[in-house]
């Protein structure tokens, strides 16, 4: 028998909403910190060294002749990095391969207007065109390789190995390729990163249309908050100033001092606030946030050990049961919870 399923709301009559943010060793939203400085981003070292002789030509240049009004800050830096052989991101990538709009100025002589030099610190016509041919490579493996959100394992690798058999492997290579792309992306979703220079934790608070099991005295039953009720969440706990309210595994006893939100947003891509690095499946209308961790001993006893795994959030909530609406609703929920069973830890 399928389990009812619970909207979890407030509204402005009422003073419900979330009360503490607990550290926890098994987050309820299953979803590991996350701290930036350690943060594993993907980087390419692959770019031709003709792209590495021009960026030297145009450092040399500067230095004889000086930078003039030639250039912004991120074009000498790309020219060092260049230069030196240094790792660079997607990102990076991608800023190369829109220079191409600069082609037209690209023959002039060096000292005749800032054209050639910035076209040959980016990389010059062999860096312009790796960048454009890498970026092409990067989205399409990335396209397949990255689970959309609320895409189920065997969803993923049905789609991957579709595409490694059109690109011409064998269908049991083209399945353990996929298995494997798919274990590496969630392993590096759920690792856990510790900044000890920072002390800084993040990872997501709420996650939007995510159902969580519950078993207590109504019985077994899934709760699900929605995005329009998170961002009313968020916004209350502002207005209350709880944002010092932390504590230890839900126990109202072990409230901790230096422990403090620093950072808040709510995904939401029509405003450009997108998924954090590292959090593929995360949906729209999520909360994520980041705490500094001043308090010494939880620091060094609860998170640098890494008994602590994420956050969990607590307050008091009105239960509306998803009934007397469209039946897909009820559908697109029940898909939701078989989806993410295979992202759950």
């Amino acid at each position: 028998m399928e389990l009812p399923v619970y909207k979890l709301v407030i509204d402005e009559s009422d003073e419900l909403g979330v009360d503490f943010v607990a550290l926890v060793d098994k987050p309820a939203v299953e979803k590991n910190w996350f701290a930036f400085k350690d943060q594993q981003f993907e980087s390419y070292t692959d770019y031709p060294k003709q792209a590495s002789e021009n960026a030297k030509i145009a450092l040399r240049y500067a230095e004889e002749n000086g930078w003039g009004d030639c250039g912004e800050a991120t074009g000498k830096i790309r020219a060092n990095q260049l230069a030196k052989g240094l790792p660079i991101s997607r990102d990076t990538i991608a800023r190369m391969a829109s220079f191409e709009r600069h082609r037209q100025n690209s023959q002039k002589e060096l000292g005749d207007g800032c054209g050639r030099l910035m076209w040959l610190a980016w990389g010059g016509d062999a860096g312009i065109e790796w960048a454009q041919r890498k970026l092409e490579q990067i989205d399409r493996e990335e396209m397949v390789v990255t689970p959309r959100a609320g895409e189920s394992k065997d969803d993923f690798v049905s789609r991957c190995i579709s595409v490694e058999v059109e690109a011409g492997k064998e269908s049991e290579q083209a399945a353990a390729i996929c298995y494997s792309k798919w274990e590496d992306k969630m392993a590096a979703q759920f690792k856990f990163y510790a900044n000890k220079d920072r002390r800084l934790i993040s990872g997501v608070l709420m996650i939007a249309d995510l159902p969580i099991y519950r078993k207590d005295e109504m019985g077994e039953y899934y709760v699900i908050f929605d995005k329009e009720q998170i961002e009313k969440i968020a916004q209350r706990f502002f207005k209350k100033g709880y944002t010092h309210n932390v504590n230890m595994m839900h126990d109202s006893e072990r409230q901790v001092n230096g422990v403090y939100m620093v950072e808040s947003f709510i995904i939401d891509k029509t405003r450009g606030i997108k998924t954090p690095e590292g959090y593929p499946t995360l949906t729209e209308g999520s909360w994520f946030g980041t705490f500094k961790v001043d308090n010494d001993e939880v620091w060094n006893d609860f998170i640098k050990t890494n008994v602590f795994k994420g956050f969990s959030v607590e307050g008091a909530f009105a239960h509306r049961k998803l009934q007397n609406v469209e039946q897909t609703t009820i559908e697109k929920i029940q898909d939701r919870i078989q989806s993410l069973s295979t992202l759950l830890v």
